[in-house]
């Protein structure tokens, strides 16, 4: 499933000559939004990852792949395909906020992750036949349904982590959980680490996102 949003913003120099563009991207704003991520706020990050497929995001260099996931119930992916601005996020998470103080039901993210979780450990394993290229480091990135997660609430899943990962011979090295306005890191030695973004920082990966996912698509459509 991908998560399609089509954003219309005011005054954008990238699509020349109009006031207000309906931009539809998917998994190429994604794909460059997560390693953006990982540019600005991972310590482990280094230059040289492209986006590429089987994993997402591959740097040869530093032997590092990384499969992007969103993990979002379809009722959430819905609500998410509508038509909204980049600023109204703001808003979102001012909503998130005020569910987490009358008691955050963190359920039903918890469910939809550890389904995505299984599900791409199944590929790590699988498919390898099919051009799944490993690394000395395999990493998985999850877009999570909302921004109240916490690094408390990430601990929480771990063990629910090591368990649905016993099952397998190959395993993630680490996870970045992608909340909305943090990034938590769940290292090898399964250490948690929240990052919060900066919200000018935010917002200049988001441009810089669009951007690269456009290049993109079109030296695919080459």
């Amino acid at each position: 499933m991908h998560w399609i949003i089509t954003i219309k913003r005011k005054g954008s120099s990238f699509y020349k000559n109009q006031s207000m563009e309906e931009i539809l991207y998917d998994k190429y704003y994604y794909e460059s939004y997560a390693l953006l991520t990982l540019k600005y706020y991972w310590s482990g990050y280094t230059e040289g990852f492209e986006n590429l497929d089987k994993p997402d995001l591959q740097n040869k260099k530093a032997n590092i792949g990384i499969e992007v996931v969103q993990a979002l119930s379809e009722d959430e992916g819905m609500r998410r395909s509508r038509i909204i601005k980049f600023e109204e996020y703001e808003n979102e998470i001012s909503a998130e906020k005020a569910k987490r103080k009358i008691g955050f039901d963190f359920g039903n993210h918890f469910k939809e992750m550890i389904k995505r979780i299984d599900g791409k450990l199944e590929k790590l394993n699988n498919k390898i036949e099919d051009g799944y290229v490993l690394f000395d480091t395999n990493g998985l990135y999850i877009y999570a349904e909302s921004a109240e997660i916490r690094k408390e609430d990430i601990i929480k899943m771990i063990p629910f982590i090591k368990k649905i990962s016993g099952q397998y011979k190959r395993k993630f090295d680490i996870f970045f959980v992608n909340a909305i306005e943090k990034l938590c890191v769940i290292d090898e030695e399964n250490n948690v680490q929240q990052i919060d973004f900066d919200s000018s920082v935010t917002e200049k990966m988001h441009s810089e996102a669009l951007a690269r996912s456009e290049v993109i698509k079109l030296l695919n459509e080459k």
